[in-house]
């Protein structure tokens, strides 16, 4: 199990509704069965759930600093999910965690794993880090918990035991941070879009007229310490964030899996908004929002020489 079964108990659950709140699928649809609040509740009557209304959430993490009771609310519909499937995730090859022994590694996404260029690119971002390619990248880990396969203890024993020599990781991929974060709090850990959006070359390149897209899965997996650092950024650069009254960070819907609308989602994100370019942190997002724009996309790497 990724979390222990006590942080995702949902008989702890007494329906306050702040999930609900926060909650772009409950926005854009009105359903409250398809929000943890709904999902939560109905577990507690029926552990039998419906598959459309679990898989209509897009994983963006808004809803997890909210619960009261201190529900993994993220890690509930992460496990929720794998109860549909009876395919559980192969171990891979065995990386070389001798080899990262006290270095500094990046974990990449899916999206810009698949894309050498921007990868290429990264990695020479992180040349001042001395960072090197995580041996095992964990991406299998993170297509399962999204798209509801089992993921086995063996599996995520040996990406982790891959990590556990190294001094820092750096990571674009909000799901596995999540989970490391529980797995491995000795080991510093930063995402990207801080790493790189924290030099002073990429924020004498950000403008007040830019709408910035946080990763929300990144952001939420460290709310607290990410709740400050783009605070600063914004009072430093007075660029547009991708935030709501509440400063979570709104996603465009680029991991959703069942109906949900990311073309209205991202029409709500830039209206009223006086935009000349929009810079993103997720490779993902860039490619969804360059489909449905107007405006001029850019990713965080290209903001810095």
């Amino acid at each position: 199990m990724l979390y222990p079964a006590e942080k995702i108990d949902v008989s702890r659950c007494h329906g306050c509704g702040l999930c609900a709140m926060v909650c772009p699928v409950y926005q854009q649809g009105g359903n409250v069965m398809r929000t943890p609040h709904g999902l939560a509740k109905a577990s507690q009557r029926d552990p039998e759930l419906v598959r459309e209304d679990v898989f209509a959430c897009v994983l963006c993490g808004a809803c997890a600093p909210l619960c009261p009771q201190d529900i993994d609310l993220m890690q509930m519909l992460i496990a929720m999910r794998s109860a549909f499937s009876h395919e559980p995730l192969p171990a891979g090859e065995q990386g070389k965690s001798a080899d990262q022994k006290g270095r500094v590694v990046f974990v990449a996404d899916r999206a810009l794993l698949a894309d050498e260029e921007q990868l290429d690119k990264v990695m020479d971002l992180l040349g001042h880090e001395k960072a090197v390619l995580a041996s095992d990248q964990g991406d299998d880990i993170s297509e399962a918990m999204q798209s509801g396969r089992q993921v086995n203890f063996d599996r995520l024993h040996q990406f982790l035991t891959t990590l556990q020599p190294v001094k820092k990781i750096i990571i674009s991929d909000g799901l596995l941070q999540s989970v490391i974060r529980s797995k491995l709090p000795q080991i510093s850990m930063q995402s990207l879009g801080q790493l790189l959006s924290s030099q002073q070359a990429f924020r004498r390149k950000l403008k007040a007229s830019d709408f910035y897209m946080m990763d929300s899965q990144s952001y939420h997996a460290d709310y607290q310490n990410m709740l400050a650092y783009y605070d600063a950024l914004y009072c430093e650069t007075e660029c547009q964030l991708s935030r709501d009254l509440h400063r979570l960070a709104i996603p465009t819907g680029a991991h959703a899996k069942n109906g949900f609308d990311s073309k209205a989602q991202i029409d709500w994100l830039l209206q009223g908004r006086k935009v000349k370019r929009i810079v993103v942190e997720s490779l993902a997002d860039y490619h969804l929002l360059t489909k449905h724009c107007e405006q001029p996309v850019s990713y965080i790497s290209e903001l810095l020489p």
